[in-house]
């Protein structure tokens, strides 16, 4: 994650203090190669990891996971 962020793919915000905690938001640059990051994802959790995802994507406002379409498979809101 260090990479992507430090190639302006993702930015890394801190959301809470006490234990510190951050989230990654996509940047621009990061909603353009989308497609790529979750396909290689995808690919990984199948071929690599016998198809446990060791990395989720979750909406931060109700806690569903996000789909390819970066829409939240509970409340059907896009992930940004």
């Amino acid at each position: 994650m260090a990479r992507l962020t430090a190639e302006g793919v993702f930015e890394r915000h801190r959301y809470q203090e006490q234990p510190e905690r951050h989230e990654y938001l996509l940047t621009r640059r990061g909603r353009d190669v989308w497609p790529v990051l979750n396909a290689l994802m995808t690919w990984g959790d199948q071929h690599v990891m016998g198809g446990q995802a060791p990395f989720r994507i979750i909406h931060r406002d109700c806690g569903g996971p996000v789909d390819e379409r970066r829409r939240c498979e509970t409340c059907g809101r896009r992930w940004t």
